[in-house]
């Protein structure tokens, strides 16, 4: 829709033109933030699934004021796979994934990879990723974390042995949710 300029006294005027016109005249330019969107996840979560599978409160809904919007998803899991084997994360947004690699013969797509070669009984290692998406509309858009492993156990915000010790420190992930204008 066309911004416009030329409204007189007692006019009434649809939502979309005081919208556009007041983005406008405020010089909403390329590059602000328009609106952030956060959740923190502090209790734990496990899986064995070697399919994507979503983390529980790992997930964050934004509604773009604009449809030319991006946003600017940042992610920070503090993951702990079993010894020798590899974990995996993608974002979802609804239930489209976004911002992994092109999946190739029986290579899975993946946002982030992890594999641990050590003892992880101690060990919980944050990973973080981010992704410029473009989902080009104003309706609430959802986004959301999942998480695979190719066998064993994969904890989230936990040490693999969450025994009850000083050295089993339990952390947070966070999603966070930019809109960025275009």
């Amino acid at each position: 829709m066309a911004v416009r300029d030329d409204f007189s006294a007692g006019e009434v005027l649809a939502a979309a033109d005081l919208n556009d016109t007041f983005a406008a005249k405020l010089d909403i330019a390329g590059g602000r933030v328009l609106q952030v969107v956060s959740t923190t996840k502090t209790d734990t979560f496990s899986t064995t699934s070697a399919t994507y599978t979503d983390v529980t409160g790992l997930n964050a809904t934004i509604t773009p004021t604009l449809a030319t919007s991006k946003i600017l998803v940042i992610a920070d899991i503090a993951l702990n796979p079993s010894n020798n084997t590899i974990s995996y994360a993608q974002i979802l947004r609804d239930s489209t994934a976004v911002g992994g690699g092109t999946a190739v013969g029986n290579r899975r797509s993946a946002a982030k990879s992890l594999y641990l070669s050590t003892s992880g009984t101690k060990l919980t290692t944050t990973t973080a990723f981010h992704f410029l998406d473009s989902p080009a509309t104003t309706s609430s858009t959802t986004y959301k974390i999942q998480v695979a492993i190719n066998s064993a156990t994969l904890n989230i915000n936990t040490t693999l042995n969450d025994s009850d010790n000083a050295d089993r420190p339990r952390t947070s992930s966070s999603l966070t949710l930019m809109e960025i204008s275009a």
